[in-house]
């Protein structure tokens, strides 16, 4: 695909190891590693906030789906085909294949949803509030 790869460690020092050494580093900032993230074509994320953070800067992502949350966070965004813990690599390769050709309609679909999205991610906490505005008299 002529794609460079870099493995962006949602949770340090734990995940650190698993990237052999080619692992930037963002010393815990979630600012640092939403920056990282946002200066990708690309994302494939395991992590639930990898997706999070791609998606809010409008980045194409294929989430491998090891969790119900990423599954469910997947669909609710739109991202299409995930990978699923299991695929064979023919199946693995299909699915990062389609989604870098079509990163671009990708991040147009993302762009469009975004406000949904942040409205949905909102929509807790004003109802949370709510109730305690409304437990307090």
């Amino acid at each position: 695909m002529g794609a460079k790869a870099v493995f962006i460690p949602m949770q340090e020092p734990a995940d650190s190891q698993i990237g052999n050494g080619q692992a930037l580093g963002h010393g815990a900032d979630p600012a640092v590693a939403k920056g990282l993230l946002a200066r990708c074509e690309m994302v494939v994320g395991m992590r639930l906030h990898s997706l999070i953070f791609a998606v809010g800067a409008g980045v194409p992502c294929v989430p491998i789906a090891y969790d119900p949350k990423v599954s469910s966070f997947a669909r609710d965004a739109g991202l299409g085909e995930s990978i699923v813990i299991g695929d064979d690599q023919a199946a693995i390769a299909g699915i990062m294949r389609s989604a870098w050709d079509n990163r671009q309609a990708s991040a147009d679909k993302l762009a469009a949803n975004f406000i949904n999205l942040k409205k949905q991610a909102l929509c807790c906490g004003a109802l949370a509030a709510q109730v305690l505005e409304n437990t307090e008299h």
